[in-house]
């Protein structure tokens, strides 16, 4: 199919045959009927046109336009730039925290797609903080910064899989948001925000690209008598170091910023 699987062919064709041929009567046309128009890219003119009758006489006419298929789902792979070895019922998701290459929740991507690095069309707040120095991306958006970000595509077993880390639905919100892909086309991707975050979270550091090693994965977190931003904050306060800030089992105390 020429274009790809994101595009459909529409096309008449009309050859002339010799007199006295059975095949010289030209196939009925209705001067009105034409192609179905599809809708093109969002500020972009329609790319169907219409089928008009193939003019008599005419050897080996052909009259074809390229339709762009629309997307049936947001975030959902359509766009004919996307690589050819992305499926397409994968989604196309972006990654700001944790869940980037080298940060202790990546194996949940091992088996996606990585597409490359991406920033935020919109300006968001990408803050660290929390009982476990959490990244958070929250739901303020005109606020912080254009956040850079990793695009991955997702099957919809991983994408369950990133739903259930961020507990979606309760303290996390998956929207759809625009990013500058890759290739510096605008996208429609699938991203995490933080929908129910405190005053003092509002007012950390706005970042443009989470580089914090302080976050603790749950599976680390039963070492801790007290989680780590707690006794951080307990000491920011004046409270000073106490025995609650020893890791359990370790006898390292937990210093401001992170683990000594």
């Amino acid at each position: 199919m020429l274009g790809g699987p994101a595009t459909a062919l529409c096309f008449s064709a009309t050859l002339t045959a010799p007199r006295g041929s059975p095949h010289r009567r030209r196939p009925a046309v209705n001067d009105k009927q034409q192609c179905p128009w599809v809708a093109g890219r969002p500020n972009s003119p329609t790319l169907a046109t219409p089928c008009l009758p193939t003019p008599p006489r005419l050897l080996h006419t052909m009259t074809f336009a390229q339709v762009a298929s629309p997307a049936t789902e947001v975030g959902a792979i359509r766009d004919a730039d996307t690589p050819s070895s992305v499926s397409a019922m994968q989604t196309l998701v972006m990654v700001y925290g944790t869940l980037k290459k080298g940060f202790p929740n990546s194996p949940l991507l091992r088996t996606a797609t990585y597409l490359g690095a991406c920033r935020t069309v919109g300006m968001y707040p990408l803050v660290v903080g929390g009982d476990w120095f959490s990244p958070y991306l929250l739901a303020a958006p005109g606020l912080g910064h254009r956040v850079v970000g990793e695009m991955y595509a997702v099957c919809p077993k991983v994408l369950a899989a990133l739903d259930q880390l961020e507990n979606v639905g309760v303290n996390y919100t998956r929207e759809a948001i625009e990013v500058v892909g890759p290739k510096k086309e605008v996208m429609l991707v699938q991203t995490y925000f933080k929908a129910n975050f405190s005053v003092e979270l509002a007012r950390a550091e706005y970042l443009i690209e989470y580089k914090d090693r302080r976050y603790v994965p749950r599976t680390e977190r039963a070492r801790y008598t007290i989680p780590p931003g707690l006794a951080a904050a307990r000491r920011a306060a004046g409270g000073g170091i106490c025995d609650g800030d020893r890791v359990a089992g370790v006898g390292k105390a937990v210093a401001v910023g992170g683990i000594m």
